[in-house]
């Protein structure tokens, strides 16, 4: 009689991972969220500042001006940044899909 040796294969199967993509998603999808509230923290203070009566008064320098417009620009590129990084709505509902069929 022949021996029958049959080999199991350990390598991981080709099956996407739903769990583990999901939650690298939300992972970065809290990550772009936070940076959102951060920049929109940032203009509203900025947005305070120069709404409030003390500052109605205040003229600003060149450097004061140059020192605004560098502040909101660094908020406009990190908040133009965060929401690049979001999902596009395709890719969202895929991933709302892939929970409802799990």
């Amino acid at each position: 009689m022949t021996d029958l040796k049959i080999e199991m294969s350990t390598a991981v199967s080709s099956a996407p991972n739903h769990a583990a993509e999901r939650e690298r998603f939300l992972e970065e999808y809290e990550r772009n969220m936070a940076r959102l509230v951060n920049a929109s923290e940032g203009f509203r203070a900025l947005q305070e500042l120069l709404d409030g009566y003390e500052s109605r008064g205040l003229p600003l320098s060149d450097s004061g001006r140059s020192g605004l417009a560098l502040i909101l620009r660094l908020l406009v590129e990190e908040s133009e940044s965060a929401w690049g990084s979001l999902p596009m709505p395709a890719h969202m509902r895929a991933m709302l899909e892939g929970v409802r069929h799990e």
